[in-house]
């Protein structure tokens, strides 16, 4: 499939246009909505932290942007409880989209997506009403996509809809996954996002297209995620996380459960469709200077212009076109951390909408679009110059013709292609002469020699762009080279035009071929903040709730635990009480899977505290303790009066049972009796 190709030098926040300083309040800007192109479908995502309320700034903000942007259909994120998303439908009947669903929460967290679209839309998931007039949807939850109604394994209910736009119907889902971290029980949880959501976009029979768009919580570019493929569950979830029957069927396949986003939705038949700010950074999040927020579609959804809109380059060229005046520079900062993903669709049928794919030519093939999987340098029923070929799988996710196409060796000899017709996951035999022996050929390069003690062979495309490469060492009579499922490549009998068996265990000789090195990844992040977590990323573990070698004033202390896989910085975190006593923690690093001992002064007794609360109170009698990041709950737990003996820690073992016992500050947990 197209690869997003990231731009060196990316230009951070602070070199570029600076932020115009705030003069009061934000007022929403007056634009009348209209089509920016009646012949474009314009798609925005966008991760909107919460809309907030008329007349907050933030409000104010994402107005300007959707009233700059005009997307047709507005897929967005976290969406804050069930205020926030009866705000979300009063925004969308202002700002034109008479077509809204919400996602309801499913009990692990309170972020919800929506899709909103000024054409009809059929919402697709579990319906919570069977009362007339009174039909409502919350989007996929794990039960309704797997069968199994104990299963409770997505963080978030996978939005979905069937929205028909005039020239054809789109299938379109909106999500946010799980946050994958250094730890396999993150990166499992993301994991089965992937795999639910997959499930939803099967539900879409009738749909011409398929869009999935949201905050993958992934880069393109992140280190090779460890293991590639579950074959066991981690441990370490949420006492309430469940894994459905057919998602554990899957891991103790032969294949597992895949680990990797962007190579299962490739793997799918979905296509990345690419887009950059107008500085030529790809970055969706500036906070962090990744690549979080995705638009993926079917191959005949056609792109016809994208942008990664960031308001700090709103007067610069180029983007996509856009209603209005340029807004000021710190629309988007006051509206939330991401940044809108806007990507702009030809529907019509000269531009594939109506179900017709459209075809890849010379002039738009890139790196990656081809493969060559399989070549004979040196036949033995006919002459090297009538019988050697190349096998080219297409890997584009689009219909390609080949006409113009260069195959170049090391010699720089070029036989260029005539008119050849790939289908999407085709196969192609391109030969020496038409006459090859034993195979059928579908193209000729007359002028190109494959040595038979080595060569290196590609594909060229305009601009000299070298879409496929290999290079190969000594070669044995009448056997082939071949590349098989895993990427491994080896000698063996011939299988021009189709898959290719799995190597033997006989050594490869050296050089071996090999694909081009994928780039050099970006390293992960190693600290997330307030603004990265989820629901599940922090757990409250121990509770000191009645010290008796210091008075409660001094000695209550709360232990949380690092389950999110990645290091957390805790400035910013609040805990609080049942009575809406809080506190808002300073900085402090938690290691994944260390915990922290945040006690009422920094003198407790029998305890180094890490981090001080000192509005919180933990009473004998019994209270709840909350974790939030903003209104976001991360975590919470709620005692009785058995966790207040004196001197007794309130402690959750590995099981996810409560009990009452010698305390463990900043240690596991012995399983309850």
């Amino acid at each position: 499939m197209r690869t997003l190709l990231v731009l060196a030098g990316l230009v951070s926040l602070s070199a570029c246009k600076p932020l115009s300083p705030a003069g009061g309040p934000r007022e929403a800007r007056d634009i009348d909505a209209y089509d920016i192109d009646a012949s474009r479908l314009r798609f925005v995502t966008w991760n909107i932290n919460t809309i907030g309320f008329p007349g907050e700034t933030e409000y104010a903000a994402m107005s300007d942007v959707v009233n700059r942007l005009q997307p047709d259909i507005l897929a967005i994120n976290e969406i804050e409880d069930d205020e926030d998303s009866f705000i979300a439908e009063d925004f969308a009947a202002e700002h034109g989209y008479p077509f809204i669903v919400v996602g309801d929460h499913v009990s692990m967290g309170d972020d919800r997506n929506a899709i909103m679209s000024r054409y009809p839309l059929t919402p697709f998931g579990v319906q919570l009403s069977q009362d007339p007039g009174e039909e409502g949807f919350m989007g996929w939850n794990s039960p309704a996509l797997s069968g199994d109604p104990a299963a409770l394994d997505i963080s978030r209910a996978i939005v979905a809809a069937r929205i028909d736009t005039p020239e054809g119907s789109v299938g379109v889902v909106s999500l946010h996954w799980k946050s994958g971290g250094s730890e396999n029980k993150t990166e499992f949880r993301r994991a089965v996002d992937v795999a639910r959501t997959l499930q939803a976009l099967d539900r879409f029979t009738e749909a011409d297209h398929l869009l999935a768009a949201g905050d993958l919580n992934v880069d393109t570019f992140d280190n090779a995620p460890t293991p590639t493929a579950f074959h066991d569950v981690p441990t370490g979830f949420p006492a309430r996380y469940n894994v459905g029957t057919d998602m554990l069927a899957r891991i103790a396949s032969p294949d597992g459960l895949r680990n990797h986003p962007h190579a299962t939705l490739e793997e799918y038949g979905l296509v990345m469709n690419a887009a950059l700010q107008a500085d030529g950074s790809p970055t969706t999040r500036p906070s962090s200077g990744r690549v979080l927020d995705y638009v993926y579609t079917s191959p005949g959804m056609v792109p016809v212009d994208s942008e990664v809109y960031n308001s700090i380059f709103d007067d610069a060229t180029g983007g996509v076109p856009k209603a209005g005046e340029p807004l000021d520079t710190l629309a988007c900062a006051q509206a939330t951390d991401h940044l809108p993903v806007v990507v702009d669709f030809d529907m019509s049928e000269s531009g594939g909408g109506g179900g017709g794919p459209t075809v890849l030519d010379v002039d738009s093939l890139t790196v990656g679009d081809l493969q060559i999987t399989e070549l004979l340098a040196d036949p033995v029923d006919c002459s090297d110059s009538a019988g050697e070929w190349i096998e080219v799988h297409n890997t584009s996710g689009f219909p390609v013709d080949l006409e113009g196409v260069r195959v170049r060796d090391r010699s720089l000899n070029v036989g260029t292609l005539g008119a050849v017709s790939l289908p999407v996951d085709g196969y192609a035999v391109l030969a020496r002469s038409a006459s090859a022996c034993n195979v059928s050929v579908d193209g000729v390069f007359d002028q190109v020699t494959l040595n038979n003690s080595g060569d290196d062979v590609e594909l060229v495309a305009s601009a000299d762009v070298v879409v496929a490469s290999v290079t190969y060492g000594q070669s044995e009579p009448g056997l082939t080279w071949r590349e098989d499922a895993s990427g491994a490549w080896c000698i063996g009998p011939a299988t021009a035009g189709g898959a290719n068996p799995a190597c033997g265990s006989d050594p490869i000789p050296d050089p071996d071929p090999t694909p081009d090195p994928d780039p050099t990844p970006d390293p992960t992040p190693t600290v997330i903040t307030v603004n990265d977590l989820l629901g599940g990323d922090l757990t409250i573990t121990e509770l000191m709730v009645n010290p008796d070698n210091c008075s409660d004033t001094d000695g209550e202390w709360v232990e949380i635990e690092n389950t999110s896989g990645t290091t957390v910085q805790l400035d910013g975190v609040v805990l609080e009480d049942a009575s809406g006593n809080d506190d808002v923690l300073g900085a402090f690093e938690l290691a994944a899977g260390a915990r922290a001992i945040i006690a009422r002064s920094a003198g407790a007794c029998d305890v180094s505290p890490d981090l001080v609360f000192g509005s919180m109170t933990l009473n004998n009698s019994g209270d709840t303790v909350r974790i939030l990041a903003g209104t976001l709950e991360i975590d919470s737990v709620t005692y009785g009066s058995a966790a207040g003996a004196a001197g007794e820690a309130w402690r959750l073992d590995a099981n996810g049972a409560w009990c009452a016992g010698p305390p463990t500050a900043g240690g596991a947990n012995p399983v309850c009796p």
